[in-house]
């Protein structure tokens, strides 16, 4: 019996007994609220930033690039460069609300190639990577994603200068 069941029938239980009682039925109510809000946490409460604030931080330390998705792409034919092709394109994470710019190829070729991955419009955000015979990919930190952005990629060798690519907006 329950200690109120006993107290209403007259019968006292010891004080220890009700406290254990209270204890049980508090961490149970504790562990049924734990339990509960964790079904009902949406992905931007468990990415590290949102919109505005994702602003310079990284994709892949925020979580942010878990759930992100190519919202535009162009493929880029250098003939420059030794018929190599550039994807370049625009990510966008609805669980950060948030941008960032993708360079890559995969030209199999011989050679050093460096790749540039940078934003359109917004300074700083410019990297670029190596490659040598094969896959070589490069990011941008993050922008706001709830306003038009466009992602820009480049690519040359070690002798030449950058080639761009088209821009992929969205």
């Amino acid at each position: 019996m329950i200690w109120w069941q006993y107290h209403r029938e007259g019968r006292c239980i010891n004080h220890k007994q009700r406290r254990f009682q209270v204890r049980i039925v508090r961490f149970g109510l504790v562990l049924l609220l734990v339990l509960s809000t964790s079904f009902f946490v949406s992905g931007s409460a468990k990415a590290l930033c949102w919109g505005s604030g994702c602003f310079g931080l990284n994709p892949a330390t925020t979580g942010c690039s878990a759930s992100a998705y190519t919202a535009a792409q162009t493929n880029n034919y250098l003939w420059q460069l030794g018929s190599v092709t550039l994807y370049v394109q625009l990510r966008y994470s609805p669980s950060c609300a948030a941008n960032w710019s993708r360079s890559y190829t995969w030209d199999g070729l011989s050679g050093v190639r460096w790749i540039l991955a940078d934003m359109a419009w917004v300074s700083g955000f410019t990297y670029s990577s190596g490659t040598t015979n094969g896959y070589s990919s490069v990011y941008t930190n993050m922008v706001d994603g709830r306003t038009y952005q466009c992602a820009k990629g480049a690519m040359r060798s070690n002798t030449s200068n950058w080639y761009y690519g088209a821009n992929a907006c969205a």
